[in-house]
């Protein structure tokens, strides 16, 4: 499995129950994790977030409101074109897929509270590099037609993974 199963798979075995997740793509995530709860930051199933300004993916709110609610794992998602599952031949152009990932990414409170400080050697592939580059504690490749997707989770600094 890749992509977001894998992602709900990690999630079930590395997050106590009763935790919140924070992510755009809650669909299988959320389906897959009955026992967490899932804060969508682009709206869909969250009151506040769906009634400010914005279209979706694209809801202009203050990223403290997802920080503030302390999700065990916040997941971003990192984009650039490419061809999914090929290792880049030359280093892509990263950004965030919506706006409020790359807020809640460029928030002081971000780095503060879910940066992973890289332990051991430096990574040796391509996935390995960018979770270091970022501060993520993993990543997980989804394909997209014509694009690099990879789904970045953060973990809190006080929640202890499985």
């Amino acid at each position: 499995d890749t992509g977001h199963r894998a992602l709900a798979e990690w999630l079930r075995q590395t997050v106590p129950a009763g935790e919140t997740v924070a992510i755009m793509d809650i669909g299988i995530v959320g389906y897959l994790n009955p026992d967490l709860t899932v804060l969508d930051i682009s709206g869909l199933t969250d009151r506040f977030i769906a009634r400010q300004p914005g279209r979706f993916l694209d809801k202009q709110y203050d990223p403290a409101y997802v920080l503030d609610r302390r999700p065990a794992v916040i997941i971003l998602v990192l984009s650039a074109p490419g061809i999914s599952y090929e290792p880049p031949s030359a280093p892509p152009s990263w950004s965030w897929w919506t706006g409020i990932e790359d807020r809640l990414y460029r928030h002081p409170r971000f780095e503060a509270e879910y940066w992973t400080i890289p332990k051991g050697p430096p990574p040796t592939g391509w996935p390995d590099r960018i979770v270091a580059r970022y501060g993520a504690e993993k990543i997980f490749e989804h394909a997209y037609p014509g694009y690099y997707y990879l789904l970045a989770a953060f973990r809190r600094q006080d929640v202890v993974g499985g």
